[in-house]
């Protein structure tokens, strides 16, 4: 016990000695100082990553692209237009030092007016885009020229790239500002959408107006688009050059590529911020996975929104699923109706050989073929208004939820789906008008006698 005592007093008397509380202090002044050091360090090159990292920023404009985004679409009338136009051909330079062009923000999502009728819909001057070929018949855009002399005289070509019925953006409802259009562009979507109003105040007129033309956007964007953006020309989008594209002329149905003066203001898709240059040039096809489509819906609904190559793809795809389908749908079709036209024939050479009466007659049925197509439509359901109609053919009355058919002719006399049938396979002519149908070929007297004649031998033989 004392000498655990005597150890314990030792320990303090050392811990509380001035010479090691100075060294603890050291200790901890230079353990800060290194991790001061060490911060400074990390900053010092976090500096420098970042002054490296805003003028490659600034070179790729993605400042400008994400002000666009942001603050877009800039108005522009006519006026303002051309003269847009004319510093982006260069035919109108204007003085800036690079650092000012480096880091200023251009306006490039835009929303112009161009007025009525000024987009040329003339074929012959206008460039298509097809799906893979014209041969498939599937428009995806149009290249339209713009009448307007100021812009057509410049050393650029300029195009608008408009989207058709079968791209996903054509039934968009596109963010137009309309309380910046001028009266005239107001009173030509007031026309196309055929809408009117006994307002005198202007002020007022205009304000009812855009609210009007806002439900009705709304409610219904594809008729909107398909309506006043061609004819009023208000478009949306930004200007980029189109060399190297291919498209095919209406007249010749050649392909030709732009030239490198030739530009366009692209109206055909969204405008994406800084994403849009890079992810238009997806060096390979980006095909949807319909069987892991909905476990990738955030990133399908992402790529469609950024990309036009993604898009451009996505529907090519979807045209090709629908192409194949409508083909296998054609290919069974096909596939059924061989089956019941050698139904049919069998059926007929089997009456030929019991019915000798019709053969003498020289009554033909309906041919195999008609027969069969016949069977391949899906017969019609009675209601309500066919309850109180009777077959001629079993004389009953058609009952709901029955099956009937119509007979091709004039008075498209009503029957029973079975009775039809039956009588077709009989005789090609309507029982109550006569009317006639594809006929069945009907043997000769001849093959009819010697088929007779060996029937009566085989009995007699027997």
């Amino acid at each position: 016990m004392v000498l655990r005592r005597s150890q314990h007093t030792s320990c303090n008397i050392i811990s509380h000695t001035p010479s090691v509380i100075a060294l603890l202090e050291r200790i901890q002044q230079s353990h800060v100082l290194c991790e001061q050091k060490e911060k400074l360090y990390h900053l010092k090159y976090k500096c420098i990553f970042l002054l490296l990292l805003i003028p490659i920023l600034c070179f790729l404009k993605c400042h400008t692209r994400i002000y666009n985004a942001w603050v877009g679409p800039f108005h522009l009338n006519l006026d303002s237009f051309i003269e847009h136009w004319k510093i982006y051909s260069g035919d109108l330079e204007i003085e800036r030092s690079f650092l000012v062009g480096l880091f200023s923000f251009d306006k490039e999502y835009l929303q112009i007016e161009l007025g009525e009728n000024q987009i040329n819909n003339d074929t012959y001057n206008m460039y298509f885009v097809y799906f893979r070929h014209p041969m498939y018949n599937q428009l995806l855009y149009t290249f339209d020229p713009i009448k307007e002399s100021s812009i057509t005289n410049l050393s650029k070509k300029l195009f608008v790239k408009l989207p058709t019925y079968l791209t996903s953006h054509f039934h968009k409802r596109h963010p137009y500002r309309f309380e910046q259009f001028n009266s005239n562009t107001l009173k030509c979507i007031i026309r196309q959408l055929d809408i009117s109003s006994e307002v005198d105040n202007i002020k007022l007129m205009k304000s009812m107006h855009i609210k009007i033309i806002e439900e009705i956007y709304d409610q219904n964007a594809t008729e909107f688009n398909m309506k006043v953006i061609n004819q009023c020309g208000i478009l949306l989008g930004y200007l980029y050059d189109c060399q190297n594209e291919i498209v095919f002329s209406p007249s010749s149905n050649q392909r030709y590529k732009f030239s490198d003066f030739v530009a366009a203001f692209d109206a055909s898709s969204s405008y994406s911020p800084y994403m849009r240059n890079y992810l238009e040039r997806i060096p390979y096809p980006i095909v949807v996975n319909r069987n892991t489509y909905y476990e990738l819906e955030w990133l399908h609904q992402r790529l469609m929104y950024y990309s036009a190559k993604y898009r451009y793809s996505y529907e090519l795809e979807q045209l090709r699923q629908r192409q194949e389908a409508i083909r296998t749908r054609e290919e069974q079709r096909r596939y059924r109706l061989a089956l019941f036209i050698e139904e049919e024939e069998r059926i007929q050479r089997l009456n030929q050989e019991v019915d000798f009466e019709q053969i003498w007659n020289r009554v033909p049925s309906a041919s195999p073929r008609f027969i069969a197509n016949f069977r391949l439509e899906d017969p019609k359901i009675v209601n309500s208004q066919l309850c109180e109609t009777n077959c001629s053919i079993c004389l009953e009355t058609l009952q709901p939820d029955e099956h009937y058919s119509q007979w091709p002719c004039p008075a498209q006399h009503v029957f029973h789906y079975n009775c039809m049938l039956n009588v077709l396979r009989r005789q090609n002519s309507c029982p109550l008008c006569r009317h006639l149908v594809e006929a069945a070929p009907l043997p000769s007297l001849d093959v009819v006698w010697r088929n007779f004649l060996f029937r009566v031998a085989s009995r007699v033989a027997n």
